[in-house]
C-alpha cells in the first residue's frame, strides 16, 4: 500500500474536485470585467501530512498568478492565467535553469458571462509543460531506485491527457467556483450533485452546501463559505477503479484501507465589482493512519 499511497493522495484530489455543472439560474456573484482588464494575485499551496505519531510534513509552493481577460462576447469572457514560480529559495544558476527549461505555466479557458468555467482552450500546451516539468525532474533523482518509482508515478499523473486535464481545471475551477450563484445571507444553498469520471465513466454522489456569511458595508465587501463531501464513502473503490484503468493493473492493496474521509472547504473574500480578494480552500483527507491537508490560497495584490 505505501508504493500507491502518495498516488492514491493525488487521485483524491483528481476525483473529488471536478466541475460542478450548476443549473441556469440568476446570480448575484457576478464578475464584471471587460476585455483588456489583468488581476494579480499571490498564490500558495502548502500540504500537511499527519500521522498518529504527530509527525508532520510540510510543503509549500508560491507563484505569481496574473489573469488577463483577453476577449469577451455577451455570453462568455476567455482567459489568459499564467503562473509564475517563486524560485528566490533556490540557487540563482538553478532558478535560472528552471526558468529556460520549463518556464511558466499557462491557462487558456473560456467562462460564460457570469464568471462560471466553461471550456479548457490549451491542453497541449499544458501537457507539453508537464513534459518539460518531469524531464527536469528526472534529470535531478540519481538514485536509480527513486528514478524508476519517479517515471512510474509520472506516466501515471503527469502523461496522461485525462488526467492533466482534470487537474487544470480543478485549479480554475477553485478561483472561479462561487461565480454564477444566487445567494440570500442566513440561507444556505444545499444541493446534491453527480458527477462523471472521466476515466472510469463512474457517477460520484457529492453534497454541497454554499452560504453567503457576511456583508461589510463600509468595504463593499462580502464572504463566501462551502463545503463539498461524497454523500456514501465509495471513493476508496472509484479511486481504486481510476488508478486500476491507468495503469491496467490491479492494485489490491488499495482494499486494505479501512477508514476514510474526505470534506472540501473554501472561504472567500469578494469585492461587491465581482473582483476576488481573497480565497481559501482547504481539502481533509484521511486515510487510516495517515492525514493529508492540502490548501491553497489566492491573495490580490
Amino acid at each position: 500500500m505505501k508504493k500507491y499511497l502518495p498516488i492514491f493522495f493525488i487521485l483524491i484530489a483528481y476525483i473529488s474536485n471536478a466541475q460542478y455543472i450548476k443549473e441556469e439560474k440568476k446570480a448575484n456573484v457576478v464578475a464584471y470585467w471587460e476585455k483588456g482588464d489583468e488581476f494579480e494575485y499571490e498564490q500558495l499551496e502548502k500540504e500537511y501530512k499527519i500521522n498518529k505519531n504527530d509527525t508532520i510534513i510540510t510543503k509549500n509552493k508560491k507563484f505569481d498568478v496574473k489573469l488577463k481577460i483577453v476577449d469577451q462576447d455577451s455570453t462568455s469572457y476567455t482567459i489568459h492565467w499564467e503562473n509564475t514560480p517563486d524560485l528566490t529559495a533556490y540557487p540563482p544558476a538553478i532558478a535560472q535553469m528552471v526558468t529556460e527549461k520549463v518556464g511558466n505555466s499557462v491557462f487558456k479557458y473560456k467562462t460564460d458571462e457570469y464568471g462560471s468555467f466553461q471550456e479548457l482552450l490549451n491542453i497541449n500546451e499544458i501537457i507539453e509543460f508537464n513534459n518539460r516539468t518531469m524531464d527536469l525532474m528526472l534529470e535531478s533523482i540519481t538514485d536509480k531506485k527513486a528514478r524508476k518509482e519517479f517515471e512510474e508515478v509520472s506516466k501515471i499523473i503527469l502523461k496522461n491527457q485525462e488526467v492533466i486535464t482534470q487537474f487544470a481545471i480543478n485549479k480554475i475551477n477553485t478561483l472561479h467556483f462561487f461565480y454564477g450563484h444566487a445567494l440570500e445571507l442566513g440561507k444556505p444553498e444545499n444541493d446534491e450533485f453527480e458527477n462523471i469520471n472521466p476515466i472510469t465513466k463512474n457517477k460520484i454522489q457529492y453534497k454541497q452546501s454554499i452560504e453567503l456569511e457576511s456583508f461589510d458595508e463600509e468595504e463593499n465587501t462580502y464572504s463566501l463559505y462551502s463545503e463539498i463531501y461524497p454523500r456514501e464513502n465509495n471513493i476508496i473503490g472509484e479511486i481504486k477503479s481510476t488508478l486500476e484503468t491507468i495503469i491496467s493493473k490491479e492494485v489490491k492493496e488499495m482494499e486494505e484501507i479501512q477508514n476514510f474521509d474526505y470534506i472540501s472547504k473554501i472561504f472567500q473574500v469578494t469585492h461587491n465589482s465581482g473582483v476576488i480578494l481573497y480565497q481559501m480552500k482547504r481539502d481533509f483527507i484521511e486515510a487510516d493512519n495517515q492525514e493529508v491537508i492540502k490548501e491553497i490560497e489566492f491573495i490580490l495584490k
